[in-house]
């Protein structure tokens, strides 16, 4: 009421002015409110589009090269989920429309609305091209690279359209802005008000582009990095493959064993280049395996699929230039998640041909000291027996698995001085070796004789750290020496004490042993002394010597042929000898030993004898006579 007192006051024309510049504050006011509403709508709608196609395509193939990097499918799908939420920010820019319908939309600029088109078929082109990228070929990768810097490029171009659209609209409100502001000063500090809310919109949002531009920056710097990665991941993979002792491969599970993928060790292995095998192109993998060991190899690999199973197995294969080899194989069965069902056996090949010649070679080393006639035991430095062969077993009476574990000293008899057994161990862990006799004890307690041979066995330091001990048992040889040596005396007591004379010579004729008998008998003082005369000059008789030699040579033995002999001063002594021949295993003689007993007593009481029995004869004959 006041108001409308104070316009009916007032004059005409003072109400036309008043009612113009409230007109127009009020026109000012509400296209000031409707501008700022518009370029909030614009600036929110159009710079989110942008942004969201920017960071869905930087996503989209951050996500591919993840995919490339490990032939992932989720890595995959998730950069198809990118690329068609990049699709959908480009429709909603060819959608835009003003809901206030104050301004036009932006794709009825014709440069804005050819770019968006533009970019929506790029788009198409990059999901389909993803699908083969992952494939790692090198030209693939350049072509993916100049698809990626056409959309990069078109969405920098109608990033540029828009901007300039929004200058166009900026640009109006503050023409008309200015025009209205000299009319009231109530729409002056509106229209200030509103730019104040306009400018920090735009500083907002003209941050959030730098941001999106910094992470997208950031984006290709890291794809940049990870493209690094995978290429350094690809030598190390490289580098590792050439310096394994063998091949690494990838097969499927038929009875070719068809090589999906095998390394270049694979030729060092059987003589046939990868290419020669994979796929079965020149020779299949079964091919060169002998055929003796296919069925084996199949069943023992077929047995472990079955349980989930690595498996390893020995075989021998043909190389390309008809070498046997022996391999040995470790792999495992690769299943699918899904249905579990066999997709392929991955594993490792490698020539174990001169390792398994050394373990034949062990192998029968040790069949030989397990026969061995001779006990053989190894210890440690604490004289813990850790092996032991069955003649051992025989030798002492303690069965092996008994034994194993033991000191050697339960072997002990009690025989030997502690000196002996110091000097043993000193000697051998001084790293020298030790060999003797010694008397043992068997788990029976009886006592045995053994000749042992103890061998310090070192390690490459040079230290040691085992005992080899080989033993012979001397029981029967002791015995044997034991009764020679009683055998010996026996007769060296019968020949010395003997009251004949006996005597060796050689086949050459040298006198060899005489016993004191013969010497005396013979008139010499010593052995040396009837050794340096010739035994040939002692006959009297020269045929006497010749029959006794020839008769001795044709029968081998001669007994009480009587002879005389002629003793050191000359004398003549009757004497009855006996000889024989000794020969060798060949029958070559050695040569002969012989007795002589003095008969010279005998002789002469023969003779008196004879003497009286003629004259007792001639005295009958005389007294029949007379």
């Amino acid at each position: 009421m006041e108001h409308r007192k104070r316009i009916r006051s007032r004059s005409k024309f003072v109400y036309i002015i008043i009612l113009t510049a409230g007109v127009l504050m009020s026109l000012t006011i509400l296209y000031s409110l409707f501008i700022g509403l518009k370029l909030n709508f614009a600036y929110s709608e159009l710079l989110d589009n942008s942004y969201g196609i920017k960071a869905n395509i930087a996503d989209a193939r951050y996500e591919l090269l993840l995919s490339r990097q490990d032939n992932s499918d989720v890595h995959l799908r998730k950069s198809w989920e990118y690329l068609d939420a990049a699709g959908v920010y480009s429709q909603k820019l060819t959608s835009y429309e003003d809901p206030l319908l104050i301004l036009s939309s932006p794709l009825e600029n014709l440069i804005i609305k050819k770019n968006v088109n533009r970019l929506n078929t790029l788009l198409l082109e990059y999901r389909e091209f993803s699908n083969i990228y992952i494939n790692k070929n090198s030209t693939q990768q350049d072509s993916e690279e100049k698809l990626f810097q056409s959309i990069l490029s078109i969405t920098n171009e109608i990033d540029a359209g828009i901007q300039s659209l929004l200058n166009i609209y900026e640009k109006r409100f503050r023409v008309i802005q200015f025009l209205l502001s000299g009319f009231a000063i109530l729409l002056c500090f509106i229209g200030i008000f509103l730019y104040f809310i306009y400018d920090s919109q735009r500083i907002k949002f003209t941050k959030q582009i730098q941001n999106v531009t910094t992470d997208f920056e950031r984006g290709l710097h890291k794809s940049t990095k990870i493209e690094k990665q995978l290429s350094e991941i690809e030598r190390k993979y490289n580098t590792l493959l050439q310096n394994l002792p063998g091949a690494v491969y990838r097969c499927k599970n038929d009875s070719n064993w068809t090589m999906e993928y095998i390394s270049d060790k694979c030729f060092e292995i059987t003589g046939y280049k990868a290419g020669d095998i994979i796929d079965n192109k020149n020779i299949s993998y079964a091919e060169i395996i002998y055929e003796e060991d296919r069925r084996r190899v199949w069943n023992e690999i077929q047995e472990a699929n079955e349980r989930r199973k690595p498996f390893q197995t020995t075989y021998r294969i043909k190389t390309e230039s008809g070498i046997e080899k022996w391999i040995w194989e470790q792999g495992k069965g690769i299943f699918t998640e899904n249905d579990d069902e066999l997709n392929a056996i991955e594993g490792f090949i490698t020539d174990v041909s001169d390792q398994k010649a050394i373990e034949d070679q062990l192998y029968l080393q040790s069949k030989v000291l397990e026969v061995a006639a001779n006990s053989i035991i190894i210890t440690d430095l604490e004289s813990n027996i850790l092996w032991a062969n069955k003649a051992f077993s025989d030798l002492t009476g303690y069965p092996l698995n008994e034994i194993i574990g033991k000191k050697t000293n339960i072997l002990k008899s009690g025989e030997h001085h502690q000196s002996f057994y110091a000097f043993l161990w000193k000697t051998i862990l001084a790293g020298e070796m030790w060999r003797g006799e010694i008397l043992n004890k068997r788990k029976d307690g009886s006592h045995y004789h053994e000749e042992m041979v103890i061998t310090p066995v070192k390690n490459d330091k040079g230290e040691v750290k085992y005992f080899v001990a080989i033993k012979e048992d001397i029981t029967e040889r002791k015995n044997a020496e034991r009764e020679l040596i009683n055998s010996e005396l026996r007769f060296r007591s019968l020949y010395e004490n003997a009251t004949i004379g006996i005597y060796r010579v050689s086949a050459d004729g040298d006198l060899q042993i005489a016993n004191p008998t013969l010497i005396k008998l013979l008139g010499y003082d010593s052995f040396e002394d009837l050794k340096s005369a010739d035994t040939g000059s002692h006959y009297v008789d020269v045929e006497a010597k010749t029959f006794f030699r020839n008769t001795l040579y044709e029968k081998g033995r001669i007994f009480g042929f009587e002879s005389e002999w002629h003793k050191k001063d000359g004398t003549i002594i009757s004497i009855r000898e006996s000889a024989r021949l000794i020969k060798d295993s060949e029958g070559r003689i050695v040569c002969y030993d012989g007795t002589i007993e003095d008969i010279t007593e005998k002789k002469l009481t023969e003779k008196e004898l004879i003497i009286s029995k003629e004259k007792a004869e001639l005295s009958d004959k005389l007294k029949s006579e007379f």
